[in-house]
């Protein structure tokens, strides 16, 4: 879903508009765009909310103190802290690579 919306969100809509004043079919990346399933929202908004948190010089890790405050301030039980400590580091990993990839062009 990250990779999605980093690398293709941009241009969704003008591709869209585009098809569809063309008639034509959606090309398969667009068609079959990732959705983000019920019960991730929560696990997207804090991984949304906690992008200024990082480490370094924005180019590090989300804390896991910061998770941890932002389960304790949403009442997160126990095993949704961990699934938010799991979620969110997988996320930073993508958006740490789409920034390499960024600097590196």
């Amino acid at each position: 879903m990250l990779r999605y919306q980093l690398e293709q969100a941009p241009y969704e809509a003008k591709i869209i508009d585009q098809c569809m004043r063309e008639k034509r079919e959606l090309p398969p990346k667009f068609r079959d765009a990732p959705i983000l399933f019920p019960g991730l929202q929560l696990y997207w908004t804090a991984w949304s909310d906690l992008q200024g948190d990082r480490g370094g010089m924005g180019d590090g890790l989300i804390p896991w103190s910061t998770k941890m405050q932002w389960a304790d301030r949403y009442g997160l039980d126990a095993r949704q802290a961990e699934e938010l400590h799991y979620l969110l580091r997988e996320l930073d990993y993508v958006w740490l690579e789409y920034q390499a990839k960024q600097r590196d062009k």
